[in-house]
């Protein structure tokens, strides 16, 4: 289970926050819909139209939507910090519609659930910010230890995960619209050349690195001249 990163905010997470806001308001409004109504159109004809336009905002339960806006946060909150709250609240709406024209396409009917625009953040994330370490906790008999693991290893862990199930399951796959967002999240990591800026941010993490432990100083000389290479504009190298 992921319960944060090593890197470190520098903005407040607006849109994160405001996203999961609007997730746990809709989620009780919707589960008094869906337990009257038990999904079935011939009985409210609205039904499936409702479910397809506001899918992205409704859960199955409680434990559905707790799992999906934790996840959210753990990697939406750093990614929004890294690309900007417009632009962050932009590319999870995408996100989203990748995942759900994949799901349809492979299922035919509309699945509910936020997963598909949160595995599209962890896509951009991916290639954004590959350098970073997701802390997680692994259980260990009764206890739970922490273990930070790189974030390169653990999507693709996730991602081949994702892939397995989805050709293995049979009825109702909602794995093709994690797949679905995914693909769309590191598609869009590559059209912005974020594998780029996070390269440059890698290099320069190292430099304070070493600086802070004022030992192989021209080993940070050389990772700065490489991050003004990559980003010549680069005030804080630059210095």
């Amino acid at each position: 289970m992921p319960i944060g990163t090593t890197l470190k905010l520098k903005y407040y997470p607006v849109v994160t926050i405001y996203l999961i806001a609007i997730n746990c308001f809709v989620h009780i409004p919707w589960m008094l819909f869906s337990d009257m109504y038990d999904y079935q159109p011939e009985i409210c004809p609205l039904t499936e139209y409702i479910i397809s336009l506001f899918s992205v905002f409704l859960h199955g339960d409680i434990y559905h939507l707790l799992g999906n806006m934790f996840f959210l946060w753990v990697f939406g909150s750093y990614l929004e910090d890294k690309t900007g709250s417009k632009r962050f609240l932009f590319y999870y709406f995408i996100c989203e519609i990748g995942a759900v024209l994949l799901h349809l396409m492979t299922d035919g009917r509309p699945s509910i659930g936020a997963s598909g625009a949160i595995s599209g953040v962890m896509g951009i994330y991916l290639v954004r910010c590959y350098y970073s370490k997701i802390k997680t906790t692994v259980p260990l008999f009764l206890l739970y230890c922490k273990v930070n693991v790189h974030a390169l290893w653990l999507m693709a862990f996730w991602i081949l995960g994702d892939v397995i199930d989805a050709l293995s399951v049979s009825d109702f796959n909602v794995h093709w619209a994690h797949i679905g967002g995914y693909v769309t999240g590191i598609a869009i990591g590559i059209i912005n050349n974020y594998w780029t800026e996070a390269k440059r941010d890698h290099l320069y993490e190292r430099a304070m690195t070493v600086i802070g432990g004022r030992w192989g100083l021209d080993d940070a000389e050389k990772y700065l001249l490489k991050v003004l290479r990559i980003a010549p504009g680069h005030t804080d190298a630059h210095v």
